[in-house]
């Protein structure tokens, strides 16, 4: 794991470099078609911990893991991760899905020799996100909550007033229906969903 200033975050894929992004990760292969044929496929783009639950966690242990030892991607700070599960944020530019917690295994401890990893960071092992859009993040960038529309036919189901995609508001982010609809967050939207994704079955 090696530390750095500034990342690129590349859209359905994962962060320039990264073994998951290469498809070297652990889970990449054989785990995770079996995970798939249970439950759907996982997208492993990025993984996120808190700097708090770092340091929390390493009370209860006599040697305790440094932030590279957890083998996360982005280690954030003053962010209730657990919170953006199902949830549309950015960091900086950069538009994401909090896809599930991402819950801790013993291959921490049998990288670093070190012992309790698992147990210690139980409930607070951080976050795995899809990455929705192209960009650069950076050390402080901030993290914010996001309003996500559905766009068809140029304009976003809701109705929202605007000139999408270049118009919307701070906070607010569009995604296209023929492959992105799972990230929709704005409730009209939603809720308008069904009959145009029929409309685009049939045509």
């Amino acid at each position: 794991m090696q530390g750095v200033q500034k990342v690129s975050a590349i859209k359905g894929l994962g962060l320039e470099g990264d073994r998951y992004a290469r498809g070297g990760g652990t889970f990449s292969r054989i785990k995770e078609t079996l995970v798939s044929s249970v439950r759907g496929p996982t997208p492993r783009h990025v993984s996120l911990i808190a700097h708090e639950a770092i340091t929390e966690s390493n009370q209860t242990l006599t040697t305790p893991f440094t932030s590279a030892e957890t083998r996360r991607n982005i280690v954030t700070e003053g962010v209730d991760l657990n919170a953006l599960v199902k949830k549309a944020f950015a960091i900086g530019g950069v538009h994401f899905w909090g896809f599930e917690l991402c819950d801790p295994c013993n291959r921490p401890d049998k990288l670093s020799g070190k012992d309790g990893f698992k147990k210690a960071f139980d409930s607070c092992g951080g976050l795995r996100a899809a990455i929705v859009s192209d960009g650069i993040i950076a050390v402080g960038d901030a993290v914010t909550m996001l309003t996500v529309h559905g766009l068809f036919a140029g304009q976003p189901l809701c109705g929202f007033r605007g000139d999408p995609p270049n118009a919307w508001p701070e906070g607010h982010r569009w995604v296209s229906l023929l492959e992105d609809h799972r990230y929709i967050t704005c409730r009209i939207c939603r809720d308008m969903l069904p009959s145009y994704l029929s409309r685009l079955e049939l045509a």
